[in-house]
């Protein structure tokens, strides 16, 4: 059974995000911030959520990012200007580091708050810990004891062909609110025809985004591929996790990614599950096994960093 608090928060902009809290079961050695995945939404995470409180006494804060889920969709509690797909780059750091800080500054200086993407958001993350434009802010990275990323949208394994790339661009410079195709095939997510099914009839997943949202999150990808990883912190420990077979992101592109991290191998770690599709964490042989090896992971950098639980 699932314990968690559902609230309506507003973020920058004054934009109200649709957010979930999932208290640990006791005395929470670490606090866990959530960033999901393209046309995706946390409902989805409920399980993975419910593990993480229940058998790694970890806080998990998640919300709808800007332009998905009930953020965008929940027309009864939803801001006037969300809709589906609608979001950017920038405006999705911006966020991210909004909700950071407000998780860091709820559980003080002395409690870990750990940084979890997947998908889009596992390039997300990986874009917020190597950005240079100043969002986000240094100090904001810095109060990270660990970061994970799985799945992450680096490059695809089916790349967008490079006409449609070149012709997204442009769009992006005239129309960037404008929808676009992004059909994501669900016999692609997982091995279990059941998680596909549902994500085929789900009200909350579309098939479309804006121009803005898929020009940013491809050229981010992009940028990671070819020189983010150079900029690594030096001080935030990386976990990556991703499945074998996955037929939507590259794992070439993640593992080449974290060879490139210049951080000592006691300080990353690539795990890859073989036979595992895109969503690990609803594979039904693979989803415990990857949960807990991400809070073994957290508790082992709790350990190294010295917090005090």
């Amino acid at each position: 059974m699932s314990i968690f608090k559902e609230e309506w928060l507003v973020g920058p902009e004054n934009t109200k995000f649709y957010t979930r809290f999932y208290p640990a079961a006791s005395e929470p050695i670490a606090s866990l911030v959530f960033a999901h995945g393209f046309q995706e939404h946390i409902t989805r995470y409920d399980h993975v959520f419910t593990r993480f409180a229940t058998q790694g006494n970890i806080d998990v804060f998640a919300f709808d990012q800007r332009g998905w889920g009930r953020t965008a969709c929940d027309e009864a509690n939803k801001s006037p200007e969300s809709a589906y797909g609608l979001t950017n780059r920038k405006h999705q750091l911006t966020d991210l580091e909004f909700f950071i800080n407000k998780e860091c500054d709820r559980v003080g200086p002395n409690k870990p708050v750990f940084l979890f993407g997947h998908s889009m958001g596992g390039g997300l993350v990986l874009s917020f810990a190597t950005a240079k434009n100043g969002i986000p802010a240094v100090q904001t990275i810095n109060r990270l004891t660990g970061l994970i990323s799985s799945s992450p949208l680096i490059k695809e394994t089916r790349p967008v062909a490079r006409p449609l790339r070149w012709v997204a661009a442009l769009l992006n410079n005239v129309v960037p609110w404008m929808n676009f195709p992004a059909d994501v095939p669900s016999k692609y997510l997982t091995t279990d025809p059941k998680v596909n099914a549902e994500a085929d009839a789900d009200p909350l997943m579309r098939t479309y985004a804006t121009i803005g949202c898929i020009n940013d999150m491809l050229a981010a990808g992009d940028y990671l591929a070819a020189s983010g990883y150079k900029q690594w912190p030096s001080r935030l420990p990386l976990l990556i996790v991703h499945g074998s077979e996955d037929h939507i992101c590259s794992t070439t592109a993640s593992k080449a990614f974290y060879d490139g991290v210049p951080l000592s191998p006691t300080d990353k770690r690539y795990i890859s599950y073989p036979g595992a599709y895109h969503e690990i964490h609803n594979e039904p042989k693979f989803w415990t096994q990857d949960v807990d090896d991400i809070i073994q992971f957290m508790k082992e950098r709790i350990a190294q960093s010295g917090s005090k639980l």
